[in-house]
């Protein structure tokens, strides 16, 4: 084999000590340029490539069940955002895949510079990005326990079989525009600039008022329902784009781009939109640009 550009992987260890960690994840930090590195994990000589290696297991215990793709996905997908504080609509969440096809005793990863990652142990594997401009990195989920190996590789900026990836972060969460044109309601009780939540027909009727209750019913069993509004620095005011991504597990960025007129007063503007069902306990962040000019 050609041993500047293939790495095996042998890792079969379990760090029980994790659970004795303060924080929220315990990992080991191994650094190698050339030779061999133990402690279960087999690097054959590197002439070209930096690897920096993370192993990282749940602080609240070492696990021993196996893994499902579902479990791994919640994972991989709370420490690819556990280092960020805030996400807005000015800046970018993570880029977070997950490798597509069956389980098996050993998985093959081609990196986008031919680099070849031999894993020789059932794994749930993903490749996570936080911007543009960065290098690209490996989660490696053991299927038999959870423990988790980070590969950071020096060269790799993406995944060149992208349609055998699924896209885990960040999510175009879909929605439909939700009008009170045509009924004898309207909508009350908005705070400006905050994003409302409604998930069911009792908490609805704090924000609607109707002559004849002739609204289009919601079903809350499926759909909440998302009430904004707030000020434009002119009149009329026209909302041109609407978009809401999923960032982590229970977060979400509402991101609206508004157009003030020309007028001299402020122009009132609001948006009721229907999602797929949030949890309660959900976050929305809400970013609003004003904007003159828009392609």
């Amino acid at each position: 084999m050609a041993e500047d550009k293939e790495i095996i992987f042998n890792f079969v260890a379990s760090f029980e000590g994790c659970s004795k960690s303060g924080g929220k994840f315990c990992f080991f930090n191994l650094n190698a340029e050339n030779g061999l590195l133990g402690v279960s994990i087999n690097l054959y000589k590197m002439k070209r490539i930096l690897f920096q290696l993370f192993i990282f297991c749940s602080c609240a215990t070492s696990l021993t069940a196996q893994i499902s793709r579902e479990q791994a996905d919640e994972i991989v997908i709370e420490i690819a955002t556990y280092h960020i504080n805030y996400i807005s609509c000015d800046t970018k969440p993570p880029t977070l895949f997950a490798k597509d096809g069956p389980l098996a005793d050993t998985f093959t990863v081609v990196t986008s510079t031919g680099e070849k990652l031999e894993l020789k142990y059932a794994c749930w594997v993903y490749f996570l990005k936080y911007d543009e401009g960065s290098k690209g990195k490996y989660l490696i989920v053991k299927e038999s326990n959870g423990n988790i190996l980070e590969v950071n590789t020096k060269n790799d900026e993406r995944v060149e079989d992208l349609e055998d990836w699924r896209k885990l972060l960040p999510i175009e969460t879909p929605f439909t525009e939700y009008s009170l044109a045509g009924t004898s309601c309207q909508w009350i009780n908005f705070e400006s600039d905050k994003v409302i939540m409604v998930n069911d027909d009792e908490e609805l009727q704090d924000y609607i008022v109707c002559a004849d209750n002739d609204y289009s019913k919601i079903d809350f069993s499926e759909h909440s329902l998302l009430l904004v509004n707030g000020l434009a620095y002119g009149s009329p005011a026209e909302i041109i784009e609407i978009r809401l991504q999923q960032t982590s597990k229970n977060e979400y960025v509402l991101c609206l781009k508004i157009r003030p007129g020309l007028a001299g007063t402020p122009g009132p503007w609001n948006i009721s939109i229907l999602i797929p069902k949030l949890l309660q306990e959900s976050i929305i962040t809400l970013g609003v640009q004003q904007v003159y000019f828009y392609k």
